[in-house]
């Protein structure tokens, strides 16, 4: 993982994380006053990792042009393993982790994640 370079009114920094952080939504999403945002934030992921826990309704969300469920048996999209009642592991391939991660952010389905350039390494 490589880093990327920030500036905020604190100065510059560097962070190994793959995605620029929106914290101030992030914020609004944990504050107590407004848990709904959080709570009713699915299907939404915080963002895509190498290994993800989706639930039920994530697995069956659909909207006009895309399903999970159809998408995820694709070639090359990972590997999907049920892990409990209403709960599964996707394993997310390496070299496919930017393009994937671009791919549900225009899609919406990232909460807290910045920028129009989706602001990856």
């Amino acid at each position: 993982m490589e880093y990327f370079s920030y500036e905020t009114i604190w100065g510059k920094g560097e962070s190994l994380d793959l995605y620029m952080e929106d914290n101030h939504t992030w914020w609004l999403a944990l504050n107590p006053r407004n848990r709904d945002i959080l709570y009713n934030s699915s299907p939404k992921l915080r963002h895509i990792y190498p290994v993800n826990i989706i639930n039920r309704e994530f697995l069956e969300y659909e909207d006009a042009t895309f399903s999970f469920k159809n998408w995820i048996q694709a070639p090359g999209n990972g590997i999907l393993e049920e892990i409990g009642q209403g709960n599964w592991l996707w394993i997310v391939p390496e070299e496919r982790l930017h393009e994937i991660g671009k791919f549900f952010y225009e899609k919406k389905l990232l909460i807290g994640v910045k920028g129009e350039n989706f602001g990856l390494v």
